[in-house]
């Protein structure tokens, strides 16, 4: 009988012979037979095409960045914050790239209650005003939604950084709004009980109250150092949801709503000055070759949410501590009351109005008129002649009055870099030396003065002098 079973040395190829291969014999041919089927598929398969290269950038906004994914950097909102309506914020100055145009919800909610299709199922939103990325648990979380909040208004979100700026503003912030530390202050009162009622009802007040105490939790940490940069983040987040919110009910106004706007457009103002100058062209009014600063439109809008709903309406319940009174019982320029040291000032303006008249053209009366209502300023503020004697209206002793009444003109002027205008803006600078115990407006003087110096030309040159030297000394 013949074996069914051949070791390797009894196979053979001859005739009539039945050769049984070895299973190592059999896998070498398989893999070859597999190789040249692989070749053939592969020359048979399009060339393949380069790979483009991918271009990385850390200038997205805040909310891509904690999500991490990619930002297309759109302003003044990048495409997933507005397609999933969560307000967007970038690294630096979001006071000036809070979305005007895009309608965004602050918890990423749609018209119709809905979320929008797709991420982020996580409430990013609520926690991008924390600054924090974990998912703590609810008890860490408190949200304000009271039944008297307009159905329209999404409810508020705070944790325990919020509650820290809220307890910060109250205690600290509120009193140097009103330049007193004693609690029987009225005004002290109203930014520190009234205000904080006021964004119960109104969330964009709470937010931007919010904003104004990290700033200052900021500044007396020292902006440069480490410890300021939670604090900064956390105010431009605020600021960038409350202008949000704000920018929505300012188009219906109304006597419900009136007390929280004109204590929003304080506030947005106070969150501008604290932020500080955003580049060499940003002087406050205004950023050359730019546009009017966002604030500046709010002051006047002050004057309008008067005029509409009448100061018997304004200034009733908690705005009461805010209504006129009169004329102040003090007399006299305000150098003398305040302690502070007097300031020749009419030489120097004297000379300013000359070479304005005979340099400005056309613009001369639009620049000889706002440097008429800043001599009333400083007259008021320093009074006039060697004794400094003052006898008129107190309300030109407050600094920012000037800018309530320069007019629209006035400020194309500066947009236009023009020199007349410029040197005008360097001397109202040199009066925020006067409100150095106001927090808010540290490093304002010296940079726009040497702003308007770096932008005007020689025939100014001379003028500037005095307004170098104040500032230098307001260091």
């Amino acid at each position: 009988m013949v074996d069914l079973i051949h070791t390797p040395a009894q196979l053979t190829d001859g005739p009539g012979t039945r050769v049984v291969k070895s299973d190592a014999a059999m896998s070498l041919q398989s893999r070859r037979a597999h190789a040249v089927s692989h070749e053939a598929r592969l020359k048979r398969m399009p060339p393949r095409t380069s790979i483009k290269p991918h271009s990385k950038s850390r200038n997205g906004c805040l909310n891509c960045k904690r999500r991490k994914v990619k930002c297309d950097e759109g302003k003044p909102a990048c495409g997933n914050c507005t397609h999933f309506r969560m307000p967007c914020a970038f690294s630096h100055h979001s006071v000036a790239q809070a979305p005007s145009t895009v309608q965004q919800d602050a918890l990423g909610v749609g018209s119709n209650g809905r979320r929008c299709r797709g991420r982020p199922r996580r409430d990013w939103a609520a926690m991008s005003l924390g600054g924090s990325t974990d998912t703590s648990p609810p008890s860490s979380t408190m949200t304000i939604s009271r039944s008297v909040t307009p159905a329209t208004q999404t409810p508020c979100s705070l944790n325990v950084a919020d509650l820290e700026l809220l307890h910060h503003f109250t205690t600290c912030t509120a009193h140097s709004l009103a330049g007193s530390d004693s609690e029987d202050d009225p005004i002290a009162r109203f930014w520190s009980r009234n205000v904080p009622k006021l964004g119960l009802d109104h969330h964009f007040v709470l937010h931007l109250l919010l904003a104004v105490a990290g700033y200052h939790l900021a500044h007396m940490k020292g902006r440069s150092e480490r410890a300021a940069q939670p604090y900064l983040s956390l105010a431009e987040r605020h600021t960038a949801v409350g202008l949000t919110e704000f920018a929505r009910v300012l188009g219906r106004l109304d006597s419900g709503n009136c007390q929280a706007l004109y204590v929003s457009a304080m506030l947005v103002c106070y969150c501008t000055f604290a932020a500080g100058p955003t580049s060499p062209e940003d002087v406050l009014v205004c950023h050359l070759d730019d546009g009017a600063a966002q604030w500046l439109p709010l002051i006047k809008g002050v004057r309008l949410i008067n005029e509409t709903v009448g100061p018997d309406v304004l200034f009733s319940g908690l705005m009461a501590p805010l209504a006129p009174s009169g004329e102040s019982e003090d007399t006299g320029a305000k150098f003398a009351r305040d302690g502070l040291p007097r300031v020749d000032w009419e030489k120097p303006l004297d000379n300013l109005r000359d070479l304005v008249s005979s340099s400005a053209g056309e613009s001369a009366n639009v620049c000889l008129e706002a440097l008429g209502g800043l001599s009333a300023t400083y007259a008021a503020i320093y009074g006039r002649g060697a004794d400094g004697f003052y006898d008129g209206p107190q309300s030109c002793q407050f600094v920012f009055g000037w800018l309530y009444r320069i007019q629209d003109a006035f400020v194309a002027l500066l947009r236009r870099r023009e020199a007349p205008a410029l040197a005008i803006l360097a001397y109202f600078a040199v009066l925020l030396r006067t409100l150095d115990d106001c927090w808010f407006v540290h490093g304002w003087c010296s940079h726009i003065v040497e702003s308007v110096c770096r932008f005007v030309g020689p025939n100014y040159a001379g003028c500037l002098q005095w307004a170098v030297a104040q500032a230098t000394q307001s260091d």
